[in-house]
């Protein structure tokens, strides 16, 4: 197919990259229309789409990795508490009986736990044995890094003036260059400005997702890097610490009903705002339409938590294009429907997750004695009063969200607490104590692995050779 993508952020590069791989693509953005451009992690999904050299592209991303996420102050009855990228090593069974007996625990918990990544030394090579870890990366140089590996045929930096459709079919788009760009595909990547997608329907996340603002900024002094991403619980939301390369991204997210930007600054006390965001928690509802398929924050958003941006993302690019191989199968509407179907439900998937993190009983503020969880957030929250959670009470939706993501968030919120824990395990003929012993054996000697500090000395005496 002959595919046009328009729009040059994360997204945009990304997905122009994936499809130039298999298609003739052009892609259509400038530099004048600025992208969000803040420091972004991704899941391990991001790894198992793109399977180059993790040195180079951390490289040529300013990227780190990323083992997890700990949650500071997010619970009234935890300080703090990690959700491991992994999971644990007994999420694939019916029950989760190491987190249910001990808490999270595994390779990714220890290495978090010791500031440790998951990559060492063994001369004279950089090694990295665990690669089920996703990355912490800059959203600039991932765009030039996506667009530097790009196979296209050509490149238009220009906007969008015009979009040209016959029978609900895009045909060609004008450009403020006064040329015309003809294509089978057409690909919105173009933001919360959806230049492209004619679709009008919206689904509003915002009774479930709290925050609709952003506020980035610096602070005089840097925090030492993690390979987790900080998520702090603070009066109005959250804030976000995110250690790439060469910078700690920082940012507060929070709901404009409940504060002002000035609110805000005064919280956090002596920082420099470096931009102010604003956004929409919902989704649209014709991901694929005809021939235009909408991608990146022109499908949706939720919010920063969770990293599900980029992840959904990757999802829709790949469940298209596997699917879709030939412009023929873009006239099939029974297709098209399943493929919106689809993609609404894992959408709807993240929604509820993200809902989770926000039910940890905080009544500080209004905004936390406010805050509401979905229909299905809370019935799994009212599970774990009578039984504990088992696989089969999560969504089986590919690419969604299952008990190893919600178990460590269940269970640094305190929602185990009151579980009849030991009455689950007795009736399993399962012994609490010895999953308690085994889960302390499952993170193994970390000693061998470099800090993250260490890691990005590293990387960037790589990139000078």
């Amino acid at each position: 197919m002959r595919v046009v993508v328009v729009g040059g952020g994360t997204a945009g590069w990304m997905v122009t990259y994936y499809l130039s791989e298999s298609h003739l693509c052009v892609n259509v953005s400038t530099e004048e229309i600025p992208i969000i451009g803040v420091g972004e992690g991704t899941t391990g999904k991001f790894l198992d789409v793109f399977k180059m050299d993790h040195v180079s592209m951390m490289h040529g991303m300013d990227a780190l990795p990323k083992l997890g996420i700990k949650f500071d102050n997010w619970s009234k009855t935890k300080q703090s508490f990690l959700s491991p990228i992994d999971g644990t090593p007994t999420a694939s069974k019916y029950i989760d009986y190491t987190c249910l007996a001990y808490g999270p625990v595994g390779k990714h918990i220890t290495l978090m736990n010791g500031n440790k990544s998951n990559f060492f030394v063994e001369q004279p090579d950089l090694m990295c044995d665990y690669n089920q870890n996703a990355l912490h990366l800059d959203a600039y140089k991932t765009g030039e890094f996506f667009k530097s590996q790009s196979k296209l045929l050509k490149h238009y930096d220009a906007k969008v003036v015009k979009v040209n459709r016959e029978e609900g079919f895009i045909k060609s788009i004008e450009l403020d260059t006064g040329e015309t760009i003809e294509g089978d595909l057409f690909v919105d990547c173009s933001g919360f400005a959806r230049v492209l997608s004619a679709a009008d329907d919206w689904v509003d996340y915002s009774e479930y997702l709290p925050v609709n603002r952003a506020l980035v900024y610096k602070t005089e002094t840097e925090s030492s890097r993690k390979p987790y991403t900080l998520a702090t619980a603070r009066k109005y939301g959250w804030t976000w610490e995110i250690p790439t390369r060469t910078k700690i991204g920082k940012g507060y997210v929070y709901c404009d009903k409940y504060a002002s930007e000035d609110d805000i600054l005064e919280e956090l006390g002596d920082v420099e705002k470096v931009k102010s965001i604003e956004f929409k928690s919902g989704r649209i509802t014709k991901f694929l339409d005809k021939n235009c398929l909408s991608l990146g924050l022109s499908s949706g958003f939720l919010e920063p938590l969770q990293a599900t941006s980029i992840h959904l993302t990757l999802m829709q690019l790949e469940r298209f294009a596997y699917g879709y191989p030939t412009e023929d199968l873009l006239l099939d509407n029974e297709m098209e429907r399943d493929y919106n179907d689809y993609v609404a439900s894992l959408h709807d998937s993240m929604r509820d997750f993200v809902s989770l993190h926000y039910s940890g009983g905080k009544t500080d503020t209004d905004f936390w004695k406010d805050a509401r969880v979905t229909p299905f957030v809370d019935k799994i929250i009212s599970l774990t009063k009578k039984r504990l959670p088992r696989s089969f009470d999560f969504p089986k939706i590919g690419g969604g969200v299952a008990q190893e993501s919600y178990n460590p968030i269940l269970w640094g919120l305190g929602h185990f607490n009151n579980c009849p824990v030991k009455q689950t395990f007795d009736s399993d003929n399962a012994s609490m104590v010895y999953w308690a012993s085994e889960a302390k054996k499952f993170g193994g000697n970390t000693s061998k692995y470099l800090t993250i500090d260490e890691l990005n000395d590293i990387i960037a005496s790589l990139g000078k050779t």
